[in-house]
């Protein structure tokens, strides 16, 4: 018996704040074919351009004969369904409509479709970590026993289901990609099925961490609230617990040796990418304040190494911007180009994890700023008090022209590594980053450990195993009842991060905080 012949459908939905009825894709090159109260029907004829691969094999061709091009045609099929916008698409069709759909709709039906042992493969974005994008193939996989899925954003999801009582296997993201054997006429009815499989508990259950924000008046209000904030800064009249810079890639920091700043045609070398220090560099440039935000765009960062080129091409200051707003009672954080909103769950979850972290009171001296004015200063003072080995500021440099600071307080006997700073909010994030980078090079490089042992002999002899990093964090917040719960949500993301990948190496972790005098 022939098996009916169905049809792919790429199914969108409309977010709540866009109405069919005020989309237009005429400026796009798409034609309106037809339009009636419910369909309106976009079609882009026989576009063509150059293959891809003409330019390669140029010395080949005959150029008498004209260019080499490919045509492609593409659609996008709007319609209203109970006062609700659904979209179709093919060909290029979804590359118009991304601003504008429910970046959720699929992957909801997807999760209430696919039973759990039917997951074939996912697609995440993870917000902390040396990886940003994940796509992993499984098979049996439970969600609820990996407990990074907390720190990732769920992008896509595919596997088997049933559906109109045959198997498929389907994809869902913010649209769901399914087949069907009826026709167009049977949409509604499609999309009635499919609204009812919505209202169902989902078969599978990832953490709920985040939101990427997608309204364009809540974005506009966030953009607003943040320039506020860097203005505020900027001028002195505000600190910087909430606003962090980092890389996508988080090593870059330590495979560069200096960054240039540039602002139009001003540039300033900087030996360390962060935020203090690009605004005194820029300020010395004479960059006094900013206009827009637009003008934090114009902002370029370009790495080099110890041999003076360029690790790295020119990057986006803003991209790099990472910060956090609180807006009608609801908490945002930007990463990259994107806004997301931090969900309930996510944040249980981080201080559900901080319960289980070791807080030891007083182990590290108070800090005098009067006698002591900076970090040098201070772990120097720490490591006569406590019988230490200072080795704040020296730093270890690798072939890959790496350049890895161990620690800045080493005690050998109990193979304890400090990683200190005077420190709080975002800011934070580096002193963790810090004491995982060191962590993992020590445990994972062995040129690192050489390196270590034909610099200080006596103190790494061989290679340390089950020893124990200590985070001395230095801020009269830090010695608050409520620490580390008072942290900020980034400064949170990262300690909760790096806790976990100092207990995968072996080693035990806990926070130290350093009472400040003056």
């Amino acid at each position: 018996m022939a098996m009916k012949k169905t049809t792919k459908l790429n199914l969108y939905r409309l977010s709540k704040d866009q109405k069919v009825e005020y989309l237009d894709f005429d400026r796009d090159g798409y034609e309106l074919e037809f339009r009636d109260d419910s369909i309106k029907f976009y079609v882009q004829r026989n576009k063509t351009k150059p293959a891809s691969w003409e330019k390669y094999f140029t010395e080949h061709l005959d150029s008498k004969k004209g260019r080499i091009l490919n045509s492609t045609s593409s659609f996008i099929f709007l319609y209203i369904h109970k006062e609700r916008g659904y979209i179709l698409t093919g060909g290029f069709g979804f590359s118009k409509i991304q601003d504008i759909v429910d970046d959720e709709f699929g992957i909801e039906i997807a999760l209430r479709l696919i039973e759990e042992e039917k997951i074939s493969a996912i697609n995440q974005k993870s917000m902390k970590g040396t990886t940003r994008q994940i796509y992993r193939a499984v098979a049996g996989y439970n969600p609820n026993f990996d407990r990074e899925n907390f720190n990732r954003i769920l992008n896509s999801i595919q596997g088997k289901c049933k559906f109109e009582n045959r198997s498929f296997s389907i994809s869902g993201k913010s649209s769901l990609s399914i087949r069907t054997e009826r026709a167009l006429e049977s949409l509604p009815a499609i999309i009635d099925e499919l609204e009812e499989i919505e209202r169902k508990t989902p078969k599978i259950v990832f953490p709920k961490s985040y939101k990427q924000v997608n309204s364009q008046e809540t974005l506009s209000e966030l953009n607003k609230l943040l320039f506020a904030l860097v203005q505020a800064y900027w001028n002195d009249n505000e600190d910087r617990d909430r606003l962090y810079v980092e890389f996508q890639e988080p090593l870059i920091q330590s495979k560069c040796d200096t960054f240039i700043i540039k602002y139009g045609w001003k540039s300033k070398e900087i030996d360390e990418f962060d935020l203090d220090i690009v605004k005194v560099a820029l300020k010395e440039c004479g960059v006094s304040n900013f206009e827009s935000i637009e003008d934090l765009s114009k902002i370029k960062i370009i790495g080099k190494d110890d041999a003076g080129f360029e690790y790295f091409e020119e990057k986006n200051f803003l991209n790099a911007l990472v910060c956090e707003i609180s807006l009608h009672d609801n908490d945002y954080i930007k990463v990259g180009k994107k806004w997301y909103k931090i969900l309930d769950e996510i944040k249980e979850y981080l201080d559900e994890e901080l319960t289980k972290v070791a807080i030891e009171k007083n182990l590290l001296p108070d800090w005098n700023t009067a006698d002591h004015k900076d970090e040098g200063e201070y772990n120097k003072y720490a490591s006569k008090v406590m019988g230490c080995e200072c080795l704040d500021a020296d730093l270890v440099h690798l072939k890959n022209r790496s350049k890895i600071e161990v620690c800045d307080l080493f005690d050998k006997t109990n193979k304890v590594f400090y990683h200190v700073k005077k420190t709080w909010g975002s800011k934070s994030s580096y002193l963790f980053l810090q004491g995982t980078t060191s962590l993992e090079f020590l445990v994972n490089s062995k040129e690192f450990r050489q390196k270590c042992k034909i610099k200080w002999p006596k103190l790494f002899p061989r290679k340390i195993i089950k020893g124990k990093i200590i985070y001395g964090i230095a801020d009269r917040k830090a010695i608050a009842d409520n620490f580390p719960h008072n942290l900020t949500f980034f400064a949170k993301l990262n300690l909760v991060k790096a806790i976990s990948d100092i207990i995968s190496f072996g080693f035990e972790v806990s926070l130290s905080p350093i009472k400040l005098d003056n």
